[in-house]
């Protein structure tokens, strides 16, 4: 149930997206998503930043949203795939969801959208944001999509 209707522009067509879309891409995930996220993460223990790209555009939303390298590396390192897409071409997009640590029993959740094509050696960040900024968009946890709604 879209229960952050308030932002959600076609409730009724979210709510009826919404199961196909978690049965393929839990489906994605199980099959490929985690395998390419381990891999990741394994690469980066050992090479830190130096295994990705950082897009223009995540590094703008870096500064804007005073999200730090650190906040980033913990949601690499410790957080989990969510999403996991791949098309006909050989791109496949990853977005990872992760609390990170902001002060004594204060938590910030943070998503990263990691992007690698079939030409391309390493992984490059597209954009990182806080969900809470369109709540509207994902269930309480922030885990998972609830509005599919294309913003313009």
């Amino acid at each position: 149930m879209c229960q952050r209707q308030e932002g959600c522009k076609a409730p009724e067509r979210c709510r009826k997206v919404r199961p196909e879309f978690a049965r393929s891409n839990a489906q994605a995930l199980e099959e490929y998503g985690q395998t390419e996220y381990e891999k990741l993460r394994a690469l980066f223990a050992t090479e830190g930043f130096g295994c990705l790209r950082l897009s223009k555009h995540a590094l703008q939303r870096e500064y804007q949203k005073a999200i730090s390298e650190a906040e980033l590396r913990t949601v690499i390192l410790e957080g989990d795939p969510i999403e996991y897409y791949a098309n006909k071409y050989g791109t496949q997009k990853i977005t990872l969801w992760g609390n990170v640590h902001v002060g004594y029993a204060k938590y910030r959740t943070l998503h990263i959208i990691l992007k690698k094509r079939r030409s391309e050696e390493k992984w490059s960040v597209v954009t990182v944001y806080d969900p809470q900024s369109k709540a509207w968009q994902w269930n309480e946890n922030y885990t998972e999509r609830i509005c599919f709604c294309r913003e313009k």
